[in-house]
């Protein structure tokens, strides 16, 4: 009986050892496909509207389907990342605060999902461009909005989108990508003469 119970013991020490010499299964979190982002470069866009800028050259700008003389809009597509920008143009006519309130409102409408909303005044004397940049942090529809004006004759407004639920795990690399190119682009908006297209 002893021989048996050595040879009982031995084969379960060796079991023991050789389940403990692999690897132990464990879960992976989930995951997020990898982007590669895209070359950085800038063009001048401008295409006889009241307004000029440095775009990304992977962004490509179209009209908006909404797009009318009243209301300029245009549509700028970041095909790497799967985002919109849309812009709307109104010439001024001394209601240059209603359309800057409207702005603020609309960006203050994320604050039931954002975490936080960080305002960043643009001010550029000469160029005559000033406005707000509206970074909004969060799982939110929208997470980078801005308006500039000049206060007398122009406003143009622009909104970030992606085109997918809103998850900041998985847009933030993106969305830091194009914040820097966005900022990029308000730093060279210009205005021009012409008054509509």
């Amino acid at each position: 009986m002893q021989g048996f119970c050595s040879i009982v013991f031995c084969f379960s020490v060796a079991l023991v050892f050789c389940a403990c010499s692999g690897e132990v299964p464990v879960p992976k979190p989930k995951g997020y496909f990898r982007i590669d982002m895209p070359k950085r470069g800038y063009e001048w866009y401008h295409e006889g509207y009241p307004f000029q800028f440095e775009r990304p050259i992977y962004s490509k700008v179209v009209q908006n389907k909404r797009y009318s003389k009243s209301n300029l809009m245009l549509d700028m597509h970041f095909p790497n990342f799967n985002a919109t920008l849309h812009f709307s143009y109104h010439p001024l006519k001394n209601d240059m605060k209603k359309y800057a309130q409207a702005c603020k409102n609309l960006a203050m409408e994320h604050r039931v999902k954002a975490t936080r909303i960080i305002e960043k005044r643009v001010k550029n004397d000469s160029t005559r461009v000033h406005g707000v940049v509206f970074d909004i942090r969060g799982n939110v529809a929208s997470s980078y909005q801005f308006y500039v004006t000049d206060s007398i004759r122009h406003f143009l407004r622009a909104t970030l989108y992606f085109n997918s639920k809103p998850n900041i795990d998985s847009t933030g690399p993106s969305l830091d990508y194009i914040k820097t190119d966005i900022d990029h682009l308000i730093s060279t908006i210009r205005w021009t003469e012409v008054q509509t297209r």
